[in-house]
């Protein structure tokens, strides 16, 4: 039977993709908490036999929670705190947790949560007082024949294994990862992969680091085609990102990597040459499109499928989306790059420049 985990913390996204790598790693998931209240009141309720507990929550301390289950006598409950911050930074307080084991964020996997878990059962069960430990762990990624391969750039371990293990259940060749734009490059020059992932913000400075990267990366590697990801809508990014591209470039918000399906289909796209754009981008630049707008002259259909072109659909998809036949699609499309206007011959992507268009509008 799987071991029972409670996820306590007060950020969603490491929330999810903690039980991503738990449930993958053979656990079973029962319950998430986002503070100390309500953390106690689920561990009383549910009796997992795991608890992985932030160190810091917005009503007080994960070590709060320790103790009072402690008290509580919850015999059959082992607790794991983590934290962006590492056990060293942490100090005395950890020491005297009573608590079983600690890992970083930036180090979490499913595997080194089993290998603390193992060893507390090894040492013992319950909440009881003991020194920490601290693990990290590795994912093992497969290949196929006709695997895209994939690389992944971005400072937070646990993003970076979480896609890492997605992708490589998806069938697609993991074939290395970075935590910064300079490890970034050098695995693209190592690996020459299909498609590098890259988080917009990284190490040194946390500002454009990994969007410098990726104009490097199309500009130094046309067969490798990249996929930015945000925490926010950012839409000067974007439009760096996309400007002077032919297209096998993409920008989506990290949310959407936690649905598998949206994540691959964006990155066969991209494979494919097409420009992938988040939706909610999308939306946000339309809602604040000036009056003096080229759109203007666009009709509402047209519009709308100038903005599905934008999140980088092909006719077929358009055509799905909208209900229509491909034909009608690619009428509207021709109606669409007349009335803006765009450059035409061989050297143009006119597509790519309907899009810059809508996105700068």
């Amino acid at each position: 039977m799987a071991v029972t985990v409670l996820i306590v913390d007060d950020h969603p996204s490491f929330r999810r993709f903690a039980r991503l790598l738990l449930e993958q790693a053979g656990f079973s998931v029962v319950g998430e908490a986002d503070d100390c209240a309500s953390g106690l009141a689920a561990a009383e309720r549910l009796r997992p036999q795991v608890i992985l507990l932030d160190v810091m929550l917005p009503d007080g301390s994960g070590i709060e929670i320790a103790a009072a289950l402690a008290d509580r006598c919850l015999d059959g409950t082992r607790v794991v705190l983590t934290s962006s911050r590492s056990a060293a930074d942490l100090g005395v307080t950890l020491e005297e947790a009573p608590v079983r084991g600690f890992i970083a964020k930036d180090a979490f996997t499913g595997e080194a949560f089993a290998e603390l878990v193992e060893a507390a059962s090894v040492n013992g069960t319950g909440v009881v007082p003991g020194r920490l430990s601290t693990a990290a762990g590795a994912i093992a990624t497969g290949s196929g024949p006709t695997a895209l391969r994939v690389v992944i750039a971005d400072d937070a371990a646990l993003l970076r294994q979480g896609i890492a293990r997605l992708l490589t259940d998806a069938g697609m060749d993991v074939c290395g990862q970075a935590e910064d734009a300079s490890g970034l490059m050098r695995l693209v020059e190592a690996e020459r992969p299909d498609i590098a992932i890259v988080d917009i913000r990284m190490p040194p400075t946390h500002t454009d680091e990994g969007l410098v990267a990726a104009r490097l990366i199309g500009d130094r590697y046309p067969g490798t085609g990249v996929l930015v990801l945000s925490q926010y809508v950012e839409a000067a990014y974007v439009l760096r990102l996309v400007e002077g591209n032919e297209g096998g470039m993409g920008y989506l918000l990290k949310d959407r990597v936690l649905d598998a399906r949206e994540l691959v289909s964006a990155l066969e796209r991209i494979h494919a040459g097409e420009t992938v754009v988040d939706r909610e981008l999308v939306d946000a630049l339309l809602a604040r499109r000036r009056e003096t707008s080229p759109l203007e002259e666009l009709t509402e259909r047209e519009g709308e499928v100038l903005a599905l072109m934008a999140e980088g659909l092909t006719d077929r998809g358009i055509a799905e989306r909208l209900w229509v036949t491909p034909a009608t699609v690619e009428t509207h499309i021709r109606h669409i790059l007349r009335k803006l206007h765009l450059p035409a011959g061989a050297a143009h992507n006119r597509r790519v420049h309907a899009v810059l268009t809508y996105l700068r509008t």
